[in-house]
This record gives C-alpha cells, structure tokens and sequence, in this order.
C-alpha cells in the first residue's frame, strides 16, 4: 500500500489560492473542451464562451511564439472595458483570472501560472476518463 498522501491540490483549492493574489477579483478552471471544474467568476459576466475559446487562442499563439524572440507564452490578457482577464493554459487545463481592474503583477501571474501546472497535474489522470463521456 503506497504511504498516505497529503489533501490532493484541486479546483477549489486552486480558486481560493488564485483569488487570495494581488490583483485578482475571481476566476475559474475549465478543461481545455470548456466543461468548467471550478470557479466563482460571477454569472453576469458571461464568461463561459471567452473562457471555453480561450485554450485554443492559447495553443495557436504557443505555436507562433516559438518563432519568435518573446520567449514561450506563459499567458494571454484580454483587455474589457471594465477589466483585464488572463488566461493561463497547462496540459488539459485552463484557469481564467478576472482582474480587480488593474494589471496582475509579475508576482501573481507567475503563481497563477504555478497554480495552473500543479492542477494540470492533478487533473491529467482524468483527461482520458473525461473524453469517454
């Protein structure tokens, strides 16, 4: 029997670590197919359709920064008239930041973006049994 494991990183944890970041307001976590895992974006802001086309603008600008001298993408902000959201992308995963109406700090974003890897992790062994459905 392998040794007993510390609580599992998920969703929700993830939310709550993301929203607790300077600049952040609320966010959610969705498979890159758009079923949502987590969140607590507010309803009225209708973000399930940006937040489900966002994983494919993400993988379609990774390949473009290859060729460029940018570095990899490690994310994508939408600028609103009211607020800023960023997106982060790791493996079956996408988690959408809506900002408190200002820019994310480098800080945050580089949390964001370890949030949204160790959660990839998490959440890979369900990428298959996910698909099936």
């Amino acid at each position: 029997k392998p040794a007993e494991e510390g609580p599992k990183f998920d969703a929700k944890a993830a939310i709550a670590q993301a929203c607790a970041l300077a600049g952040v307001s609320s966010c959610s976590v969705i498979f890159t197919d758009g079923l949502i895992i987590a969140g607590n974006i507010p309803d009225d802001m209708h973000m399930e359709g940006l937040s489900a086309v966002a994983p494919t603008m993400l993988k379609r600008l990774e390949k473009h920064m290859c060729e460029t001298q940018l570095g990899p993408l490690t994310c994508l902000t939408v600028h609103g008239e009211k607020s800023p959201v960023t997106f982060f992308s790791a493996g079956n995963l996408c988690l959408t930041a809506v900002h408190n109406g200002t820019e994310l700090s480098a800080e945050s974003r580089r949390e964001l973006s370890r949030i949204t890897q160790e959660l990839s992790r998490t959440y890979s062994q369900l990428e298959a049994a996910h698909v099936n459905h």
